[in-house]
Protein backbone atom coordinates (compact mmCIF):
# COMPACT_ATOMS: atom_id res chain seq x y z
CA UNK A 1 0.00 0.00 0.00
CA UNK A 2 1.17 3.47 -0.70
CA UNK A 3 -0.28 6.89 1.06
CA UNK A 4 -1.51 9.44 -0.86
CA UNK A 5 -3.89 12.38 -0.01
CA UNK A 6 -6.68 14.52 -2.28
CA UNK A 7 -5.85 17.33 -3.42
CA UNK A 8 -8.26 19.46 -2.12
CA UNK A 9 -7.13 18.74 1.25
CA UNK A 10 -3.44 19.21 0.25
CA UNK A 11 -4.48 22.78 -0.62
CA UNK A 12 -5.70 23.90 2.63
CA UNK A 13 -1.60 23.84 3.65
CA UNK A 14 -1.95 27.30 1.55
CA UNK A 15 1.23 25.50 -0.29
CA UNK A 16 1.25 24.29 -3.57
CA UNK A 17 0.78 20.70 -4.44
CA UNK A 18 3.79 19.80 -5.26
CA UNK A 19 5.08 21.81 -2.14
CA UNK A 20 2.78 20.84 0.82
CA UNK A 21 2.88 17.22 -0.23
CA UNK A 22 7.08 17.68 0.58
CA UNK A 23 6.24 19.60 3.91
CA UNK A 24 4.44 16.37 4.79
CA UNK A 25 5.91 13.64 3.22
CA UNK A 26 3.94 12.17 0.76
CA UNK A 27 4.54 11.46 -3.00
CA UNK A 28 0.95 10.82 -4.34
CA UNK A 29 -2.20 12.22 -4.76
CA UNK A 30 -5.48 11.81 -5.80
CA UNK A 31 -6.49 14.50 -8.64
CA UNK A 32 -9.84 15.86 -9.05
CA UNK A 33 -11.35 16.25 -12.73
CA UNK A 34 -14.34 18.58 -12.86
CA UNK A 35 -16.86 18.31 -15.15
CA UNK A 36 -15.47 20.85 -17.83
CA UNK A 37 -11.82 19.25 -17.39
CA UNK A 38 -11.18 21.58 -14.95
CA UNK A 39 -7.99 20.24 -12.94
CA UNK A 40 -5.23 21.36 -10.23
CA UNK A 41 -1.49 22.20 -11.42
CA UNK A 42 0.74 20.58 -9.19
CA UNK A 43 1.43 24.43 -8.38
CA UNK A 44 -2.17 24.77 -7.12
CA UNK A 45 -3.91 26.62 -10.05
CA UNK A 46 -7.16 25.65 -11.74
CA UNK A 47 -6.13 24.41 -15.46
CA UNK A 48 -8.43 23.29 -18.38
CA UNK A 49 -7.26 19.99 -18.99
CA UNK A 50 -5.95 19.71 -22.37
CA UNK A 51 -2.58 18.05 -24.54
CA UNK A 52 0.07 20.99 -23.49
CA UNK A 53 -1.17 20.83 -20.01
CA UNK A 54 0.13 17.41 -19.08
CA UNK A 55 3.35 18.00 -19.16
CA UNK A 56 2.79 19.55 -16.11
CA UNK A 57 1.99 16.84 -14.39
CA UNK A 58 4.34 14.21 -16.57
CA UNK A 59 6.97 16.53 -15.35
CA UNK A 60 6.18 16.62 -11.99
CA UNK A 61 7.88 14.88 -8.11
CA UNK A 62 3.82 14.35 -7.20
CA UNK A 63 2.43 11.02 -8.73
CA UNK A 64 -1.76 10.38 -8.87
CA UNK A 65 -2.74 7.77 -7.62
CA UNK A 66 -6.29 7.74 -8.99
CA UNK A 67 -9.17 10.69 -10.26
CA UNK A 68 -11.84 12.01 -8.30
CA UNK A 69 -14.71 12.67 -10.68
CA UNK A 70 -18.21 14.09 -9.25
CA UNK A 71 -21.01 11.95 -11.51
CA UNK A 72 -24.41 12.28 -12.23
CA UNK A 73 -25.79 9.29 -12.98
CA UNK A 74 -29.26 9.90 -13.23
CA UNK A 75 -29.08 12.24 -16.39
CA UNK A 76 -28.42 10.32 -19.80
CA UNK A 77 -25.93 8.49 -19.21
CA UNK A 78 -24.15 9.64 -22.59
CA UNK A 79 -23.32 12.80 -21.02
CA UNK A 80 -21.73 10.70 -17.80
CA UNK A 81 -20.00 8.68 -20.04
CA UNK A 82 -17.87 11.93 -21.77
CA UNK A 83 -17.38 12.83 -18.55
CA UNK A 84 -15.95 9.05 -17.57
CA UNK A 85 -14.09 9.26 -20.75
CA UNK A 86 -12.23 12.02 -20.11
CA UNK A 87 -11.25 10.69 -17.21
CA UNK A 88 -9.90 7.63 -18.62
CA UNK A 89 -8.31 9.41 -21.30
CA UNK A 90 -6.02 11.51 -18.12
CA UNK A 91 -5.55 8.17 -16.72
CA UNK A 92 -4.00 6.36 -19.95
CA UNK A 93 -1.40 9.17 -20.75
CA UNK A 94 -0.07 9.37 -17.17
CA UNK A 95 -0.30 5.50 -16.14
CA UNK A 96 -2.82 6.03 -13.55
CA UNK A 97 -4.74 2.68 -12.40
CA UNK A 98 -8.25 3.81 -10.67
CA UNK A 99 -11.03 6.15 -11.31
CA UNK A 100 -13.27 7.33 -8.28
CA UNK A 101 -16.96 7.50 -9.04
CA UNK A 102 -19.45 9.27 -6.90
CA UNK A 103 -22.88 7.76 -6.48
CA UNK A 104 -24.29 10.51 -4.71
CA UNK A 105 -27.70 11.68 -5.29
CA UNK A 106 -27.93 15.53 -5.01
CA UNK A 107 -31.91 14.99 -5.02
CA UNK A 108 -32.71 12.16 -2.78
CA UNK A 109 -36.17 11.54 -1.88
CA UNK A 110 -37.48 12.61 -5.58
CA UNK A 111 -37.25 8.55 -6.77
CA UNK A 112 -38.12 5.51 -4.97
CA UNK A 113 -33.95 3.61 -4.20
CA UNK A 114 -35.17 0.83 -6.48
CA UNK A 115 -35.14 2.84 -9.08
CA UNK A 116 -32.04 4.88 -8.44
CA UNK A 117 -30.60 1.75 -8.37
CA UNK A 118 -31.84 0.80 -11.74
CA UNK A 119 -30.75 3.75 -13.25
CA UNK A 120 -27.02 3.98 -11.85
CA UNK A 121 -26.62 0.10 -12.93
CA UNK A 122 -28.25 0.70 -16.54
CA UNK A 123 -25.66 3.74 -16.85
CA UNK A 124 -22.86 2.09 -15.90
CA UNK A 125 -23.34 -1.16 -17.90
CA UNK A 126 -24.05 1.14 -20.88
CA UNK A 127 -20.49 3.35 -20.25
CA UNK A 128 -18.14 0.32 -19.60
CA UNK A 129 -19.48 -1.63 -21.99
CA UNK A 130 -18.69 1.26 -24.78
CA UNK A 131 -15.17 1.85 -22.77
CA UNK A 132 -12.36 -0.25 -23.68
CA UNK A 133 -9.82 0.03 -20.97
CA UNK A 134 -8.32 -1.84 -17.84
CA UNK A 135 -8.28 0.99 -15.67
CA UNK A 136 -10.48 0.05 -12.64
CA UNK A 137 -13.50 2.16 -11.30
CA UNK A 138 -14.41 2.58 -7.42
CA UNK A 139 -17.52 3.60 -6.39
CA UNK A 140 -17.49 5.63 -3.20
CA UNK A 141 -19.58 5.01 -0.66
CA UNK A 142 -20.68 8.91 -0.41
CA UNK A 143 -24.01 10.07 0.84
CA UNK A 144 -27.07 8.53 2.15
CA UNK A 145 -28.04 5.80 -0.03
CA UNK A 146 -24.79 4.96 -0.73
CA UNK A 147 -23.35 4.35 2.47
CA UNK A 148 -26.31 1.94 2.76
CA UNK A 149 -23.58 -1.24 1.82
CA UNK A 150 -26.55 -3.57 0.20
CA UNK A 151 -27.26 -0.57 -2.07
CA UNK A 152 -23.83 -0.64 -3.20
CA UNK A 153 -23.40 -3.90 -3.46
CA UNK A 154 -26.25 -4.41 -5.49
CA UNK A 155 -24.94 -1.91 -7.82
CA UNK A 156 -21.53 -3.38 -8.41
CA UNK A 157 -23.06 -7.07 -8.35
CA UNK A 158 -25.53 -6.06 -10.74
CA UNK A 159 -23.01 -4.42 -13.43
CA UNK A 160 -20.71 -7.58 -13.24
CA UNK A 161 -17.91 -6.18 -14.59
CA UNK A 162 -14.28 -6.60 -12.72
CA UNK A 163 -13.14 -3.45 -13.49
CA UNK A 164 -16.19 -1.98 -10.80
CA UNK A 165 -15.29 -2.43 -7.26
CA UNK A 166 -15.46 0.50 -4.24
CA UNK A 167 -13.91 3.27 -2.98
CA UNK A 168 -13.65 2.92 0.13
CA UNK A 169 -14.44 5.61 2.29
CA UNK A 170 -13.11 4.54 6.22
CA UNK A 171 -15.68 7.32 7.84
CA UNK A 172 -18.49 7.29 5.62
CA UNK A 173 -20.54 4.70 7.12
CA UNK A 174 -19.91 5.91 10.80
CA UNK A 175 -20.77 9.66 9.19
CA UNK A 176 -24.41 7.88 8.45
CA UNK A 177 -24.94 6.93 11.62
CA UNK A 178 -23.95 3.26 11.86
CA UNK A 179 -22.74 1.78 14.80
CA UNK A 180 -18.78 1.66 15.18
CA UNK A 181 -19.09 -2.10 15.52
CA UNK A 182 -21.10 -2.13 12.27
CA UNK A 183 -18.76 -0.22 10.53
CA UNK A 184 -15.61 -2.38 10.87
CA UNK A 185 -17.83 -5.37 9.32
CA UNK A 186 -19.26 -3.68 6.42
CA UNK A 187 -15.44 -2.77 5.44
CA UNK A 188 -14.35 -6.44 5.53
CA UNK A 189 -16.97 -7.38 3.35
CA UNK A 190 -16.06 -4.34 1.42
CA UNK A 191 -12.51 -4.84 1.36
CA UNK A 192 -11.65 -7.94 -1.45
CA UNK A 193 -13.56 -5.38 -4.01
CA UNK A 194 -11.48 -2.36 -3.14
CA UNK A 195 -9.46 -0.57 -5.23
CA UNK A 196 -9.38 2.96 -3.47
CA UNK A 197 -9.43 4.15 0.23
CA UNK A 198 -10.23 7.53 1.64
CA UNK A 199 -8.61 7.70 4.72
CA UNK A 200 -10.23 9.76 7.39
CA UNK A 201 -12.21 9.09 10.90
CA UNK A 202 -14.23 10.89 13.47
CA UNK A 203 -14.40 10.97 17.30
CA UNK A 204 -17.85 10.91 18.48
CA UNK A 205 -18.43 11.43 22.29
CA UNK A 206 -18.13 7.54 23.66
CA UNK A 207 -21.97 7.06 24.32
CA UNK A 208 -22.72 7.86 20.87
CA UNK A 209 -20.30 5.22 18.97
CA UNK A 210 -22.67 1.85 19.46
CA UNK A 211 -25.80 4.12 19.14
CA UNK A 212 -27.48 4.70 15.54
CA UNK A 213 -27.53 8.82 15.05
CA UNK A 214 -28.85 11.15 12.05
CA UNK A 215 -26.56 10.62 8.91
CA UNK A 216 -24.16 13.79 9.41
CA UNK A 217 -24.81 13.91 12.71
CA UNK A 218 -22.75 17.33 14.17
CA UNK A 219 -19.53 16.25 11.36
CA UNK A 220 -18.52 19.62 11.67
CA UNK A 221 -17.88 19.03 15.01
CA UNK A 222 -16.47 15.66 15.36
CA UNK A 223 -14.47 15.07 12.04
CA UNK A 224 -11.03 14.45 13.61
CA UNK A 225 -7.60 13.71 12.22
CA UNK A 226 -6.49 9.26 11.58
CA UNK A 227 -5.19 9.13 14.90
CA UNK A 228 -8.06 11.17 16.85
CA UNK A 229 -11.00 9.89 15.76
CA UNK A 230 -12.78 6.58 17.28
CA UNK A 231 -12.38 4.42 14.06
CA UNK A 232 -8.96 2.18 14.91
CA UNK A 233 -7.04 2.57 11.76
CA UNK A 234 -4.64 -0.10 12.45
CA UNK A 235 -7.64 -2.43 12.47
CA UNK A 236 -8.63 -0.95 9.13
CA UNK A 237 -5.46 -1.60 7.04
CA UNK A 238 -5.24 -5.34 8.55
CA UNK A 239 -8.39 -5.61 7.12
CA UNK A 240 -7.51 -4.52 3.89
CA UNK A 241 -4.10 -6.00 3.70
CA UNK A 242 -5.38 -9.48 4.49
CA UNK A 243 -7.92 -9.21 1.64
CA UNK A 244 -5.08 -8.45 -0.89
CA UNK A 245 -5.60 -4.75 -1.02
CA UNK A 246 -2.83 -3.03 -2.50
CA UNK A 247 -3.75 0.34 -3.43
CA UNK A 248 -3.56 3.74 -1.23
CA UNK A 249 -4.59 5.35 1.46
CA UNK A 250 -5.83 8.51 0.66
CA UNK A 251 -5.77 10.86 3.13
CA UNK A 252 -8.88 12.98 3.66
CA UNK A 253 -8.85 15.11 6.65
CA UNK A 254 -12.14 17.12 7.05
CA UNK A 255 -11.61 18.46 10.07
CA UNK A 256 -8.36 20.88 9.10
CA UNK A 257 -11.07 24.27 8.96
CA UNK A 258 -10.95 23.98 12.82
CA UNK A 259 -7.48 25.05 12.77
CA UNK A 260 -5.44 27.90 11.68
CA UNK A 261 -3.35 27.75 8.17
CA UNK A 262 -0.10 27.05 9.89
CA UNK A 263 -0.79 24.35 12.01
CA UNK A 264 -2.31 22.06 9.34
CA UNK A 265 0.95 21.17 7.60
CA UNK A 266 1.29 19.61 11.00
CA UNK A 267 -1.51 17.34 11.65
CA UNK A 268 -1.11 16.08 7.88
CA UNK A 269 2.47 14.96 8.30
CA UNK A 270 1.22 13.80 11.41
CA UNK A 271 -1.56 11.58 9.72
CA UNK A 272 1.12 10.88 7.11
CA UNK A 273 3.63 9.36 10.17
CA UNK A 274 0.83 7.96 11.48
CA UNK A 275 -0.03 5.80 8.39
CA UNK A 276 3.92 4.99 7.51
CA UNK A 277 3.97 3.26 11.31
CA UNK A 278 0.79 1.50 10.05
CA UNK A 279 1.82 -0.19 7.30
CA UNK A 280 5.64 -0.62 8.80
CA UNK A 281 3.95 -3.08 11.10
CA UNK A 282 1.92 -5.48 8.96
CA UNK A 283 2.20 -9.06 9.30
Amino acid sequence: MVISIRDTILLHTGESLEEGARKIGVGWIELSLGREKEVYSPQGEKVILSSDRLPLWKNSSLKIFAVLLNNDFLQEWEKEREYILSAVELARELGIGVIRLDPLIREEGKEKKERIKEKIVDSLKRILDSINTDIKFGLENHGIMANDPYFLKDIVESVGDDRLGFTLDTANFYWSGKPLSQVYQIIEDLAPQTFHVHAKNIAYPPELREKPRPPGYEYSRYSASLYEGDIDMRKVVKTLHSAGYEGDLCIENESLHRYEEKGRVNILRKEVNYLKEILNNLP
